[in-house]
């Protein structure tokens, strides 16, 4: 039963992405689950690649601007609610999972050019494992089997085999009465 299922989620996600299969810089594999409730968006000459056994969990977003980039390598796990927005390009290599709540964005707004961005390349490489909650910004590269933990906010790269976390101390203060 378990196998028809598995099945039917795969015909299903064929059929709902042909109008992507026809874009000459879309490229998904068979073996590919996206749930119904995420949205995807891709810009007229932007690329997205998605290799097999890739799972894109409930109300996720993956977007691109006009042009940018999102590549999914096989067998990547996105969480439920996260949200992979590139202007310019975003490379997720094989095995990696993604905690649920977690952001990925390759661009900021530039602040002395309103309406602009400025753009750098993230890359995830294999087998890496980013937390709950986590945000991943502009030029950073995640190295091979490091994890991020959860709630970290990635500014600079991350080397492999580490782990990433934030300290943060709770602070209290007497009310006073």
């Amino acid at each position: 039963m378990e196998k028809f299922k598995s099945i039917l989620k795969m015909i299903w996600c064929f059929f709902r992405f042909t109008p992507y299969r026809l874009n000459p810089n879309v490229t998904l594999a068979w073996q590919l689950f996206i749930h119904p409730l995420c949205e995807v968006k891709i810009g007229k000459k932007a690329t997205l690649v998605c290799e097999k056994n890739c799972t894109i969990g409930r109300n996720s977003t993956l977007a691109t601007g006009r042009t940018g980039g999102i590549k999914l390598a096989e067998s990547v796990f996105v969480n439920r609610n996260c949200c992979i927005v590139s202007l310019d390009e975003i490379e997720i290599q094989k095995n990696v999972s993604i905690g649920p709540n977690c952001c990925i964005y390759d661009h900021d707004h530039d602040l002395d050019n309103p309406g602009g961005y400025v753009t750098g390349k993230v890359t995830i490489k294999s087998n890496a494992w980013i937390g709950a909650g986590c945000v991943i910004l502009k030029g950073v590269t995640i190295g091979e089997n490091s994890v991020v933990a959860a709630g970290s906010v990635v500014t600079k790269d991350v080397p492999d085999n580490t782990i990433l976390y934030q300290q943060r101390a709770n602070n209290y203060k007497s009310r006073g009465k």
